[in-house]
């Protein structure tokens, strides 16, 4: 990527240099201008996807150890109801009741996490193709004003 923008930039500055009338230079910049901006939304775009797979990696690595610890602490509730001593009871249904709370919360917010991730993927592009839109029209001036 680093050599592109490299090599782009030394390919402008080269016609930039060898522009002799205004018209040149407009129909110069009306060229550049779209390809620069996709190229930057192509190259958000795939850093945003790289963040996002990076998240859900994360994310089922997390899913998976809060999964392990509710398992092991659900034997351990199993394990104290049955040498628990008379009279204890609700305590261990108060534990229990906590802890089937707790996995159900981890649940929700990997869900929620999960829905704020394609919101924002979807939010991304939305603003990527109004952004393209706007560079067009904001480009179209231009070229027209080059071409009179």
């Amino acid at each position: 990527m680093t050599r592109t923008t490299l090599r782009d930039t030394l390919d402008l500055a080269q016609k930039a240099l060898s522009v002799k009338e205004l018209q040149e230079w407009l129909a110069l910049q009306d060229g550049l201008a779209a390809p620069t901006a996709e190229k930057m939304q192509a190259y958000h775009r795939q850093l945003f996807d790289i963040v996002l797979s990076t998240q859900s990696e994360f994310a089922k690595v997390a899913q998976a150890q809060c999964g392990a610890y509710g398992r092991q602490m659900q034997s351990v509730v199993d394990d104290v109801a049955k040498n628990a001593p008379a009279g204890t009871e609700a305590a261990v249904a108060a534990l229990d009741a906590a802890i089937k709370a707790a996995n159900t919360l981890v649940e929700t917010v990997q869900e929620t996490s999960q829905q704020a991730v394609e919101v924002a993927r979807s939010n991304l592009d939305m603003a990527a193709a109004a952004a393209s839109k706007n560079t067009k029209r904001a480009i179209e001036p231009v070229s027209q004003a080059g071409k009179r």
